[in-house]
């Protein structure tokens, strides 16, 4: 049986995750000293694995590719895996 309530709730709590994984990513692309660069590197991957907008994620994929050319910090694996999202997301 559907429950409308059950519903309403799950969508809720996609739209709050949503909205914390923007607010984490606007963190992650402010300007940030190489220092703290590094330490951003796995907050940006997750907040961009939860983030649907296909723009926002190539964008954390450029900035996780600046970080490896910079700063020698590797995110290849991370990078591959949210381009595996946006292939999917195309493909629907």
């Amino acid at each position: 049986m559907f429950h409308v309530g059950a519903f309403i709730q799950g969508l809720a709590s996609i739209t709050t995750v949503q909205g914390h994984a923007i607010e984490v990513f606007s963190i992650g692309i402010s300007v940030l000293p190489n220092e703290v660069r590094c330490f951003a590197v796995m907050p940006l991957f997750y907040a961009a694995k939860h983030i649907s907008g296909a723009a926002l994620k190539t964008k954390a994929i450029i900035l996780l590719d600046a970080i490896e050319k910079e700063l020698g910090y590797h995110t290849q694996a991370s990078i591959r895996i949210l381009q595996q999202q946006l292939d999917a997301q195309f493909r629907m």
